[in-house]
């Protein structure tokens, strides 16, 4: 975010001000997160940002995010944890939107019982809290706290050798589709 800010004129920062909160944040942990290779597959994205910050889309920015998290991330995480068929099984839960959110939350939570003690139940219930957090209006309040939770569901990926390739194809993928969500997966702009 900082190159972004320097190439588009802005105060040096992280958190350029004509950047939708919710891709600043992404970003940055994407960049914290990916390798250096898959880091400079962000770059030709920043031309995309200008202007995200009064677009009106960060709701359906936290969908994208949400949905990646269930549906993408926590499958390769899953697989890579001895949990497979649990993964295999999010995969084909509903989009993440606001028709859909309680019911995903709730499949979640019940997935929970078959993670004991380890980072499964803590990363799963991330994603739990935060899509409570979507379903009951409180991302406005709390951007940071969402996002980070659904990011708890992405790094674990990003970290184990077997899936650290696809995790980070799969968070370029995400990051190029919070540019413009409504045009994205169907769902995330609150349609059905």
């Amino acid at each position: 975010m900082e190159l972004y800010a320097k190439l588009h004129g802005e105060k040096h920062s992280d958190r350029p001000r004509s950047v939708s909160e919710q891709i600043g944040m992404f970003y940055r942990l994407a960049n914290d997160a990916l390798g250096d290779a898959a880091r400079q597959e962000l770059v030709p994205l920043l031309s995309r940002l200008k202007g995200t910050h009064k677009d009106g889309l960060e709701a359906a920015r936290a969908f994208a995010i949400a949905d990646f998290a269930v549906r993408r991330f926590l499958p390769l995480h899953l697989g890579t944890r001895g949990h497979l068929p649990i993964g295999r099984s999010l995969v084909a839960f509903p989009v993440v939107h606001a028709g859909t959110i309680r019911a995903v939350s709730d499949r979640l939570d019940d997935l929970t019982v078959h993670f004991e003690r380890d980072t499964l139940r803590y990363v799963v219930g991330g994603v739990v809290d935060a899509l409570e957090a979507l379903g009951d209006g409180r991302f406005e309040g709390d951007k940071e706290r969402v996002t980070g939770y659904l990011f708890d569901a992405v790094a674990p990926s990003l970290d184990a050798d077997p899936t650290r390739a696809l995790a980070s194809r799969v968070t370029l993928e995400c990051a190029a589709a919070l540019i413009a969500p409504s045009r994205g997966q169907k769902g995330w702009n609150g349609s059905t």
